[in-house]
């Protein structure tokens, strides 16, 4: 019983990692013809990405699938061929069941891979240092895979004062709609209301940046603002300061 565990697990662990990588590779390169900046990277961090769910597949419902096969292969003795074959065939069913027709293909494959390895690890899995030369095998391929993508790939371009802006003044649905995508100062009358918008922005270092949105108006002798800091790098942006009053042509 122990070294059918160790087989599956064997099995599992070299058919998720190949399995993963190969889909990593699509995801980066499908509907891209030009290299990516920083593709390596890309590269690996989508292999585990899919690694996390296609792992969980394959070693629940992949090894529960396989430990059928290979009870009912020992009692009606039926071929490696056929064994293959149902893999396949239960990689398959998820997708047909769902009517999702990419994924049952992609979980035909990553049977189809899981049984060929099965095969292998079954025959070798007293040879223990073929098994760890296979695994160690795999790791050099992500490495390898990484170094050459990344080394061929342009690096990420600097996060400018300037993309900082664009990014924080790119969404929609947001009270800062109504502010000019650039730096600057702009008057106008809503209401009544002599109204002035403001937008900077201030490095404070490592490629993070505050982006302000101010808004002042007066009319008369009532006046007053409001201010939105957020902190924005290249992955997001975070609200930092709220000051102020809502204007009162807002109600």
């Amino acid at each position: 019983m122990e070294q059918i565990l160790l087989e599956k697990i064997i099995t599992s662990i070299l058919s998720t990692a190949l399995f993963s990588l190969a889909l990593g590779f699509i995801i980066i390169f499908d509907n891209h013809t030009d290299l990516r900046f920083n593709t390596g990277n890309q590269i690996i961090g989508s292999a585990f990405v899919v690694a996390i769910y296609a792992g969980a597949i394959i070693f629940i419902y992949g090894n529960l699938i396989s430990l059928g096969i290979d009870y009912f292969k020992t009692k009606l003795m039926f071929s490696n061929e056929l064994s293959i074959l149902l893999h396949i065939f239960f990689g398959l069913a998820g997708g047909l069941f769902f009517m999702e027709w990419g994924f049952a293909l992609y979980g035909a494959v990553a049977a189809c891979l899981y049984a060929l390895i099965n095969q292998l690890v079954k025959r070798k899995i007293n040879q223990h240092k073929l098994l760890l030369r296979l695994l160690t095998a795999t790791v050099f391929l992500y490495l390898l895979s990484w170094g050459i993508f990344e080394a061929i790939s342009p690096p990420l371009p600097p996060f400018t004062l300037e993309a900082a802006v664009e990014f924080a003044t790119s969404g929609e649905g947001m009270v800062t709609d109504d502010f000019p995508e650039k730096m600057g100062s702009w008057q106008e009358e809503i209401s009544g209301y002599n109204v002035e918008k403001e937008l900077k922005a201030e490095d404070i270092g490592k490629e993070k940046y505050i982006v302000h949105f101010i808004e002042r108006w007066e009319k008369g002798k009532e006046h007053g603002y409001w201010r939105l800091s957020y902190e924005v790098d290249r992955e997001a942006m975070i609200l930092s300061e709220h000051k102020g009053e809502n204007p009162p042509y807002w109600e």
